[in-house]
């Protein structure tokens, strides 16, 4: 170059990574149809406009779709027969990298079927078993309200707590042979409370006879 002319080198700006599909995930599953969804890294999700899913059978052409979401169903797929899939983001600058090969396979056909009668045979073998259960629990306690003896007019008017009390016993009256005797014997256990005077019998005295207690 000319004498006192300088020359600048511009650096190298390097561009921005392009987004990759990191790993691809199966969801869900029909004898025609697989759920997948797979991730990216969080710094580059903002620059994601919509995705691009390859799919094909081992030896047929690959089909594509485009959701603008990290999760896809693919449709109308044989009966267990195994499927690569990959994945690549798109953005405003361009394409991303794809996602390595993934191989999924759809369920046998009459898998479902299968599955939802085995659900469905558990329901209905739950719902008996309760059913059993109960009617069981049931009998037993019907056979104990009738072992269960029941109660006389004895058996109520003894169990009360104040029949249950000692009973004291008497020498009948009449088999003293002073009647006085007799007649202290039994007034000296009366409370007084009780004894009231009623009338008069000669002239003797008062006769109290005594009044049970209430």
């Amino acid at each position: 170059s000319p004498p006192g002319d300088t020359s600048v080198t511009a650096p190298s700006v390097p561009t921005a990574e392009p987004p990759r599909v990191t790993s691809v995930s199966l969801d869900g599953r029909t004898a025609t149809s697989l759920v997948l969804s797979w991730t990216v890294p969080p710094r580059q999700q903002s620059r994601v406009w919509k995705y691009e899913v390859t799919y094909s059978k081992k030896v047929s052409p690959a089909a594509q779709l485009q959701p603008p979401t990290p999760s896809v169903t693919l449709p109308k797929l044989s009966p267990g027969t195994a499927y690569v899939v990959r994945v690549q983001a798109l953005t405003a600058d361009g394409h991303g990298a794809f996602s390595p090969q993934h191989e999924f396979e759809t369920l046998p056909e009459g898998a479902e079927a299968a599955a939802s009668a085995a659900v469905i045979t558990g329901t209905v073998a739950g719902i008996v078993i309760v059913l059993l259960l109960l009617a069981a629990l049931l009998y037993v306690l019907r056979r104990r309200r009738r072992s269960r003896p029941r109660q006389s007019a004895e058996d109520v008017y003894f169990s009360k707590s104040d029949q249950l009390k000692p009973l004291k016993t008497y020498v009948d009256p009449h088999t003293y042979e002073d009647p006085n005797q007799a007649m202290l014997k039994f007034t000296t256990e009366i409370p007084p409370s009780f004894i009231t005077r009623q009338k008069v019998i000669g002239a003797g005295g008062w006769l109290c006879p005594p009044f049970p207690p209430h």
